[in-house]
């Protein structure tokens, strides 16, 4: 009964016939990418044929982790550690008029970033960290795949990559406040929210928080200290959602 339930869910996302050809591909081309349509997306997305990424499509597709009733308009979205894309192409069919920043650190990442979102001219990617402080960047590889590399400060150009505070890619994105920000960034939420002394989530309405208490425990105390007096909060998934109070 339980594997009838999952297959109707995911055939209510890809459609029947997809869903056998997305099951014919993970069963045939193991270790490569493969493609799925999804109902309300124009062009297909391009995924690793690994669990990683099949957890994220599960996350964003399937289990609708961002499908938050929002008492405001939508359209600035600022995706913080947006891996290959997907929550942007949701993202973008739930708010099609919304423009969209994506940040992405880890470089296979941000390739399959680019190929999944070059069809939208309302993406935009930056392969750069996000960070308290605008600072170079190292990429480390902690053996929890695709969704878990990490980054930190380093003085070597070499192997490393620019980091931006959120203050910044608002300056350069020409916005003054954003709709939401999404955050997945591997326990630098800590940096982000914490650390940050311009206090940009004043600027922000709704914020999306996977934040990483098994590489930082207590953070999530800490997060929702910080931020409980002008925010609403819940938990909806893996994420905390915090959205700005009416008189805030």
């Amino acid at each position: 009964m339980k594997k009838l339930i999952v297959i109707y869910r995911y055939s209510k996302v890809l459609g029947f016939a997809s869903l056998l050809h997305f099951l014919w591909q993970r069963l045939i081309k193991r270790n490569t990418l493969i493609s799925i349509s999804v109902k309300n997306l124009p062009h297909k997305i391009i995924i690793r044929n690994q669990p990683a990424d099949f957890a994220v499509f599960t996350q964003v597709f399937v289990n609708k982790e961002y499908d938050v009733a929002l008492a405001h308009p939508v359209n600035s979205i600022i995706d913080c550690g947006a891996n290959i894309g997907l929550a942007a192409l949701y993202f973008t069919t739930k708010y099609p008029q919304a423009s969209i920043k994506c940040i992405e650190p880890e470089k296979e990442n941000f390739e399959l970033l680019l190929q999944n979102t070059h069809h939208y001219k309302n993406i935009s990617c930056l392969n750069a960290g996000v960070w308290h402080k605008n600072v170079l960047l190292q990429v480390i590889d902690k053996g929890y795949g695709s969704l878990g590399f990490q980054v930190k400060e380093t003085r070597e150009k070499e192997n490393s990559l620019p980091a931006k505070d959120m203050s910044s890619i608002m300056q350069d994105w020409g916005k003054t406040n954003i709709d939401i920000v999404k955050l997945d960034i591997e326990g630098s939420e800590e940096q982000v929210i914490l650390e940050d002394k311009s206090n940009w989530p004043q600027k922000a309405k709704t914020i999306f928080v996977e934040i990483h208490d098994n590489l930082k425990p207590g953070l999530t105390e800490k997060i929702v200290a910080k931020l409980q007096t002008d925010f609403n909060f819940h938990k909806n998934g893996e994420y905390m959602v915090f959205t700005k109070k009416i008189n805030a």
